[in-house]
C-alpha cells in the first residue's frame, strides 16, 4: 500500500493507487484468518489467492507501468531513420531492445557519455537515442519523449544535439 508513496524512483509508481496493495493485504489476513483447512483444501485455498494476487497486479500495477516498458513507436522510428540512411546511435548499453519491434537490420551505435557531442557534429542527420533516470526534463528538438522503466526515454537529431548539448546526460 505504501509503496507508490516510498518509492520515486520510477515515476509511474506515483500512478499506482493504494487501494490495489490493500487488497492484496486483504487477500492475506482472509487467509490467515480463515479456520485451519485440510491438507486437501490447502491446493484450492492457494489457487484463489494466486489468481487474486495476479489479478490485482494486472489491473493495478501492470496497466500503469506497462507503457513506461512499451518501446513499439521508438522502434518503430529508429527503423525508419535507418531505412533512411540516417545513423543512429545510443549512449546506453544497447541490449536489442529494438530490435523486435523495429525488425532492425543493423545494432545501434554505441557511444560513451563523452562521445555524443563529437558523434552529433560528425552526423548531424542522425538519431540519438538518450535514457536518462529520474522525472523527464523538457527536450527541445527531440523527435520522440516518453516514460521509460525509471525515467524516460528520448530520441534527438545530431542538429539539435549540437544546438543544445548541456541536455545530454
Amino acid at each position: 500500500m505504501l509503496l507508490p508513496f516510498a518509492l520515486d524512483k520510477a515515476p509511474w509508481l506515483n500512478a499506482v493507487h493504494p487501494v490495489w496493495g490493500g487488497l492484496l493485504l486483504v487477500a492475506a489476513v482472509l487467509l490467515v484468518l480463515l479456520p485451519p483447512a485440510l491438507p486437501v483444501q490447502y491446493p484450492l485455498r492457494m489457487a484463489v489467492l494466486s489468481v487474486a494476487a495476479v489479478t490485482i497486479l494486472e489491473l493495478g500495477v501492470m496497466r500503469i507501468g506497462a507503457p513506461s516498458y512499451d518501446l513499439e513507436q521508438a522502434s518503430r522510428l529508429i527503423a525508419s531513420a535507418q531505412a533512411a540512411g540516417h545513423p543512429v546511435a545510443t549512449l546506453d548499453r544497447y541490449h536489442g531492445q529494438f530490435g523486435f519491434y523495429g525488425r532492425l537490420t543493423e545494432p545501434l551505435q554505441q557511444l560513451l557519455p563523452g562521445q555524443a557531442l563529437q558523434w552529433a557534429q560528425q552526423h548531424p542527420d542522425g538519431y540519438l537515442v538518450i535514457t536518462m533516470s529520474g522525472r523527464a526534463e523538457p527536450q527541445p528538438g527531440a523527435l520522440f519523449v516518453q516514460p521509460y522503466q525509471s525515467g524516460y526515454l528520448a530520441i534527438r537529431d545530431g542538429r539539435s544535439v549540437v544546438d543544445d548539448p548541456g541536455l545530454l546526460p
